[in-house]
């Protein structure tokens, strides 16, 4: 669990206390089940334990004015500073601020129509009314899909047939980048939290090591962990204007380090890659080098060390390998489409199964460049495809083609595991 600072209404206390700090505090709230938050005084050191927030309209025993109590939401909403509510604010979601002035404040964020659905993470927060499994079965008893810690599975669910299985609803748009958009941005290891790095600050030097360092804001001058991948495997570092290289030539050994080195353009070479995405999490991939067969490894279980030289390694399936990335786009491309009624697209793009939505689907395509030209709703669902010619159709499809498309830079503070 994580705790956050935030001045809000709480109420209904538990207990009374004396602590040090405002950490003794919340760790006497984690040692309690009944604990949703807390409220620690800074000047008598009295910690009180809470068992619920009050709602808009219940009881209030603190205001935003008294800046002596540190008041406290117990929760976990992941290792970032996305626009999220995890204390329900009637404002809705919101995120910490920049500004030194402005502790935080609410986001602007659009409500959605009522037919778009999609999950955040695992899904533990969905609460929409989809109640179809992936394969297009309805839920036992016309049940709502939802997920909870310790389910076994990674987005929401319901029982259909009386076994579990995955719902048809997309993970939200805005936590997924697709490292072969040809996008610049990061890469996030999935378990420890930190950014691929190249060593030394900054480096630019030819031969500088690859590791894992704390993430820094891309839109520093002086930062090079920002990256693109191309459509044949190159992963290019912007700063140096150099690719990820295994050290050596061609060589198959494990623990073999990374290294940034000159472009192997049209040649054989060991600096392409390929992106797998796992089972168990729609966002997290592993790279595969095309040439040894190994994919990008950090030494060890996982441990968040900063500044440990990656290598490359036999691949490994388990969720908690440290093989595992997020891809945090820093820039982003925007299209529109053209839509053709009783009109399909040929030639499925590999690795893309289907969308719920059409705007999860576009905005897929959108990031993915030249190499989706449109979608396809089939059967209620749909799919990203190669071809940009719309055919006719004989069971109704409809299809939407990409025509002009624009980038542009993402201008917000992201994700709070910055260390810098």
């Amino acid at each position: 669990k994580q705790w956050y600072q935030r001045r809000v209404a709480i109420t209904a206390g538990i207990s009374r206390s004396t602590t040090t700090n405002a950490e003794q505090c919340v760790a006497k709230c984690k040692a309690n089940a009944n604990c949703k938050a807390i409220t620690f005084n800074t000047v008598n050191k009295n910690c009180w334990i809470k068992s619920r927030k009050w709602g808009r309209n219940g009881k209030i025993t603190h205001t935003q004015g008294q800046s002596l109590n540190i008041d406290c939401i117990i929760g976990s909403i992941g290792n970032h500073n996305h626009c999220r509510n995890p204390d329900n604010e009637a404002g809705g979601p919101w995120c910490y601020t920049t500004d030194p002035n402005t502790r935080w404040e609410y986001c602007d964020v659009p409500k959605c129509k009522q037919d778009v659905e999609c999950y955040l993470e695992e899904g533990n927060t969905y609460m929409g009314s989809v109640r179809t499994t992936e394969t297009g079965r309805t839920c036992d008893n016309n049940k709502v899909c939802r997920n909870s810690p310790n389910s076994g599975m990674h987005k929401p669910w319901c029982y259909q047939g009386g076994q579990k299985r995955p719902c048809r609803i997309d993970k939200c748009g805005q936590d997924c980048g697709d490292p072969k958009s040809g996008l610049w941005g990061r890469f996030l290891a999935k378990n420890s939290g930190l950014c691929i790095d190249v060593a030394g600050y900054p480096a630019t030097a030819m031969g500088s090591n690859v590791q894992l360092a704390h993430c820094e804001v891309p839109y520093k001058s002086t930062t090079d962990h920002v990256f693109k991948m191309d459509r044949n495997g190159y992963i290019l570092n912007r700063r140096s204007n150099y690719c990820i290289n295994v050290l050596g030539y061609k060589s198959r050994a494990p623990d073999t380090n990374l290294n940034m080195w000159s472009c192997q353009y049209n040649m054989e070479t060991d600096q392409k890659w390929s992106v797998e995405w796992s089972k168990f999490d729609d966002c997290a991939f592993r790279m595969r080098n095309k040439d040894t067969n190994q994919c990008v490894d950090a030494p060890g279980n996982s441990e968040r060390r900063h500044g440990i030289n990656l290598i490359q390694y036999y691949c490994e399936d388990s969720p908690s390998s440290d093989h595992w990335f997020y891809f945090i786009p820093t820039e982003d491309r925007l299209c529109q489409y053209k839509q053709y009624n009783n009109r399909y697209l040929d030639t499925n793009i590999a690795d893309h199964g289907y969308y719920a939505s059409l705007g999860s689907a576009q905005q897929a395509c959108s990031r993915m460049g030249d190499l989706c030209k449109g979608v396809t709703r089939s059967s209620g669902v749909h799919y990203l495809r190669q071809g940009s010619t719309p055919k006719p159709a004989s069971r109704g499809e409809t299809s939407w083609v990409k025509t002009t498309c624009e980038e542009e830079d993402f201008h917000y503070f992201e994700q709070k595991f910055m260390d810098v």
